[in-house]
C-alpha cells in the first residue's frame, strides 16, 4: 500500500530532472508542493466567501450585471411560452387577423424582418418573431417587394383589436416610435392603449426611439373584464421627429424566475457578457436578426471570439441558466487549483523549492478577475499546463491546453507563438513546431463560424476585429497621471492607479535584463508581454485601474515562470531584487489594490 502510495505522488508531482535523487525520496519537497497548492487554493475560496458573504450567498453579484440589462429589454429574459392576449395577438400570422383597421396607415400591415437593418439603420427594432406593426414601412415579404421600402409619415389611422377576457395581472408589449414632446407641450403623435369595456384606462407613447422596448400594464384590477387594445398613429404633427410607431407582441407577462434571482449594479463590468454569452454560445437565437446581439453585448466581435469560459460555463451547468452565476464562480476558483498545481510541477521540473510557487498569490490580475467574475486564472491555468508538457517535451499533451487557454482569452496566443518561432529558429524542430501550430486552429475555426453568424454586422471585420487598447509606449501612464493631478479620477483609483504602472515599468526593467542575459521562448514571451503592458490605452484600460490590473496578469505570472526557471547560484543578487519587487507586490495588494480587503480575507486576516 505504502508502494502505490508513493508511486502515486511521484506520478502526480514528477521527478527532478536537476538533482540526482527523485522526488519521490524527498518527502519534504513532496509536503511542500501539497502544501503551496493547499495554501493557493483554500486562500482563493476564503477570498471569494468573503464577497459571497456581502452578495448573502448570491453568486450573480460577482457579475456585475448593469440595471440596464436586468430589465425587460433583455431578450434572453423573455420566456417563449408567454400566453398571448387572444389569436394573432403577436402579428405572426402575417396578417392583420382579429384586428381591424381605420385610416390607411395599416394597409401593409404587420411588416416582415427587421426593415429598419435593410436600410442600414444603427441599431435593431428589437421585433419578436418574423411580423410586427411599423407604420412607417412597406414591406410584407411579398414577391416583388424590397426590404427597406416605407410608406413614410404621412399616413395615419388606428388599429384596434378584437375583443378579449382579461384573465392575468400583467400585460406586456413592445413599442418605439414618436412619443411626447415636452418642449413644444405636445401631448403626444400616437399612442397604444387598453380599452376595458369601451372605456380608455391606460395608455402608453413611443420613447422617440425605433429600438422597440417592453411595456408592462399592470391589469389586476380589470381581471375577468372584457379588454381591447388601441394603435392609433396620429401622423399629421410635423413637430414630432418620429411620426410613426412600432409595435408588437402582446402577451400577458409573468416575471422571469431567472431574473429575479440576479443581483444588479448602477455600472455594470465585463463578466455580465460571459454571463450573458452563456445562454446562447453558438448564437443561435438571433441566427436571423444577429444586430439584436447589441441588446446583450456591447460588442459582439469581440466578446464572442473569447468563448471559452461561456462555453464551459453552459457545458457545466448542464445549460441551466439559473446555475450559470455559480458555475461560472466555481469555474474561475477551480482554475486556480489547475493553475499551481502544474506551477508547482514547473518549479519541480526546474528543480527548485515548491514553495516559490507562493507567490502565485501576489499575482494582482488574479483577484479582479476572481471578484469579477472574469475567465484570466481558466486561460492561466491551461497556459501553464501546456507550457508544463512543452518543457516536458509532450507537444501533443501540450496542444489541447494551449487551444483552450487560447479560446477563454486571446493573449495567451502570443506566448504559444514565441515557442513556435523558438522551435523553429533555434532548436531547428519544424515537426515540434507544426504540432503546436494545432493550437491556433480551433481559435481560427471558432472565428470563422463568428464571422459567418455576424457577418451582418461587421463583414469580414469579424476575423480581424480589435477593441483599440494599444497607443504609444508609456502614452497610457501619461494620460493616466496627468488625469490623476487634475483631480479628475476616481478617488478609490487614485492610488492603485499611480502606483501599479510603476510595478510595469520595474518588471519590464527585470524583463530587459533576463532577456540579455539568456534569450529563449520565457524570456521572451516576459519582454513581449511586459512591453504590450506599456502601450495600452487610456481610453480603454487605464480609465479604470483594475482593467490594466487583469489585462497584464501573463506579465506577474511568466515574471515567477523566468525567474524559477534560471539558476542563480553566482548571482545572489538577482534573487534578492526579485523579492524586493515581490514585497513591492504584496504591498500592492494589501494597501493600494481596490481588492485589498479581500486579499487579507484571503490569508484570514480581518479587513
Amino acid at each position: 500500500m505504502e508502494k502505490k502510495y508513493k508511486k502515486y505522488l511521484a506520478s502526480l508531482f514528477g521527478p527532478s530532472t536537476q538533482g540526482s535523487r527523485p522526488l519521490l525520496k524527498n518527502y519534504l519537497r513532496v509536503v511542500a508542493a501539497i502544501f503551496v497548492v493547499a495554501v493557493v487554493f483554500l486562500f482563493f475560496l476564503f477570498s471569494m466567501n468573503y464577497s459571497l458573504r456581502s452578495f448573502r450567498g448570491n453568486y450573480s453579484g460577482f457579475l456585475r450585471i448593469s440595471e440596464k440589462f436586468v430589465t425587460e429589454s433583455n431578450p434572453l429574459f423573455r420566456s417563449d411560452s408567454c400566453p398571448l392576449l387572444f389569436e394573432n395577438s403577436d402579428f405572426e400570422k402575417g396578417t392583420l387577423q382579429n384586428w381591424m383597421a381605420t385610416g390607411n396607415a395599416f394597409e401593409y400591415q404587420p411588416t416582415e424582418g427587421d426593415n429598419l437593418t435593410a436600410r442600414r439603420y444603427p441599431l435593431p427594432s428589437n421585433h419578436q418573431g418574423k411580423y410586427w406593426i411599423g407604420t412607417y414601412e412597406k414591406f410584407q415579404g411579398k414577391k416583388g417587394e424590397i426590404p427597406g421600402t416605407i410608406q413614410g409619415d404621412a399616413p395615419s389611422g388606428t388599429l384596434t383589436s378584437t375583443p378579449f377576457i382579461i384573465v392575468e395581472e400583467k400585460i406586456a408589449f413592445l413599442l418605439s416610435g414618436g412619443g411626447q414632446n415636452k418642449r413644444k407641450k405636445i401631448k403626444s403623435c400616437g399612442y397604444v392603449a387598453l380599452e376595458v369595456e369601451g372605456q380608455m384606462v391606460l395608455k402608453t407613447t413611443g420613447m422617440n426611439t425605433e429600438l422597440m422596448a417592453w411595456q408592462i400594464w399592470e391589469a389586476k384590477k380589470w381581471l375577468g373584464k372584457t379588454g381591447r387594445i388601441v394603435i392609433n398613429d396620429v401622423a399629421s404633427n410635423r413637430r414630432f421627429f418620429y411620426r410613426h410607431l412600432n409595435v408588437d407582441f402582446f402577451h400577458y407577462y409573468r416575471e422571469s424566475a431567472i431574473k429575479k434571482g440576479l443581483i444588479a449594479s448602477q455600472s455594470g463590468y465585463d463578466g455580465q457578457f460571459f454571463y450573458f454569452m452563456a445562454f446562447d454560445p453558438f448564437l443561435n437565437k438571433f441566427r436571423d436578426q444577429p444586430r439584436r446581439y447589441y441588446l446583450i453585448i456591447d460588442e459582439p466581435a469581440y466578446r464572442f471570439s473569447r468563448i471559452g469560459f461561456p462555453l464551459m460555463t453552459h457545458i457545466f451547468s448542464l445549460g441551466k441558466a439559473e446555475l450559470f452565476p455559480k458555475t461560472m464562480m466555481l469555474l474561475i476558483l477551480f482554475s486556480h487549483l489547475l493553475g499551481i498545481f502544474f506551477l508547482v510541477k514547473i518549479i519541480i521540473h526546474y528543480g527548485r523549492n515548491p514553495l516559490w510557487g507562493l507567490f502565485y498569490l501576489l499575482i494582482p490580475g488574479f483577484h479582479v478577475s476572481l471578484h469579477t467574475a472574469l475567465p484570466e486564472s481558466i486561460s492561466a491555468a491551461f497556459l501553464l499546463a501546456g507550457l508544463y508538457y512543452y518543457i516536458r517535451e509532450r507537444p501533443i499533451v501540450a496542444l489541447p491546453f494551449f487551444a483552450t487557454s487560447i479560446l477563454v482569452r486571446e493573449t495567451g496566443a502570443l506566448l504559444v507563438l514565441l515557442i513556435i518561432i523558438y522551435e523553429i529558429f533555434k532548436h531547428k524542430n519544424i515537426h515540434r513546431a507544426l504540432i503546436l501550430i494545432g493550437s491556433f486552429f480551433p481559435f481560427l475555426g471558432w472565428k470563422i463560424f463568428l464571422t459567418w453568424k455576424l457577418f451582418p454586422l461587421y463583414g469580414w471585420k469579424t476575423l480581424v476585429f480589435s477593441p483599440g487598447d494599444f497607443t504609444l509606449p508609456f502614452s497610457g501612464f501619461i494620460d493616466l497621471y496627468k488625469v490623476i493631478l487634475r483631480g479628475d479620477y476616481f478617488q478609490p483609483g487614485i492610488l492603485p492607479g499611480f502606483f501599479y504602472p510603476l510595478l510595469l515599468i520595474l518588471i519590464f526593467v527585470f524583463a530587459f535584463f533576463f532577456l540579455k542575459e539568456k534569450c529563449d521562448f520565457l524570456t521572451l514571451g516576459l519582454f513581449f508581454f511586459s512591453l504590450l503592458s506599456l502601450i495600452l490605452n487610456y481610453k480603454k484600460i487605464w480609465c479604470h485601474v483594475d482593467n490594466g490590473v487583469r489585462t497584464t496578469y501573463e506579465v506577474f505570472l511568466l515574471l515567477i515562470v523566468v525567474f524559477i526557471s534560471r539558476r542563480h547560484d553566482g548571482q545572489p543578487r538577482l534573487k534578492y531584487l526579485f523579492l524586493g519587487l515581490s514585497v513591492l507586490i504584496l504591498l500592492y495588494d494589501l494597501f493600494f489594490s481596490l481588492l485589498a480587503s479581500s486579499f487579507k480575507a484571503g490569508f484570514l486576516i480581518s479587513p
